[in-house]
């Protein structure tokens, strides 16, 4: 997660991220894949097409990576193709399948029906708690719902149980609570 300033009296490079460490069993653990949202630069390079209806879509290729497809004609086109023909005669009906001028079928991928951009390991969209916000309970190391949010999503499932040991502020009990899992808090205070 990327931090909101980093220190002018470093000597070396600016350390302006936290890492998270994710720890489980290979055997009995949950990982669930987080998006962010694209960004309007993204969609309008990428999913530049539209319907009548303002859907907008992004042109895919029906041809078969590597040659590695069932070989058949299809709008007098003979190709190995990445959909068997039925399926490619499903996907003509259905209007997901539209043709360029040389008459190659390409496949709508919509917009509305992907998740976004895959996590990396640099958040730069969590926003942090300022001392004037609305979430700020005025603990020095208060973490927002966001971040915690984000991270119990990904590591657990509802009816999960979610364990913190080091309370702090609370917002890992809350939103555990928000997300329908089980959750166990503690702390050692002075």
């Amino acid at each position: 997660m990327k931090r909101r300033h980093a220190h002018s009296d470093a000597k070396t490079l600016g350390n302006i991220h936290d890492t998270i460490l994710y720890y489980g069993n290979p055997d009995n653990s949950s990982w669930n894949p987080q998006y962010t949202e694209y960004t309007e630069d993204y969609i309008a390079t990428y999913y530049r097409y539209k319907d009548e209806d303002g859907r907008r879509w992004l042109s895919r290729s029906t041809t078969a990576p590597g040659g590695r497809g069932p070989v058949y004609d299809w709008n007098g086109l003979r190709r190995a193709w990445r959909y068997r023909k039925e399926e490619m005669q499903r996907l003509h009906d259905a209007g997901r399948i539209f043709y360029t001028e040389n008459g190659m079928p390409r496949y709508k991928q919509y917009l509305d029906e992907m998740p976004g951009v895959p996590l990396t390991t640099l958040w730069t969209d969590v926003k942090f708690i300022d001392s004037w916000g609305e979430e700020a309970v005025n603990y020095p190391t208060q973490k927002s719902e966001a971040l915690l949010d984000r991270i119990i999503r990904a590591s657990s499932n509802e009816g999960d149980l979610v364990a913190d040991f080091f309370i702090g502020s609370g917002t890992t009990a809350a939103v555990a609570e928000k997300l329908g899992r089980k959750w166990i808090a503690s702390d050692l205070v002075d």
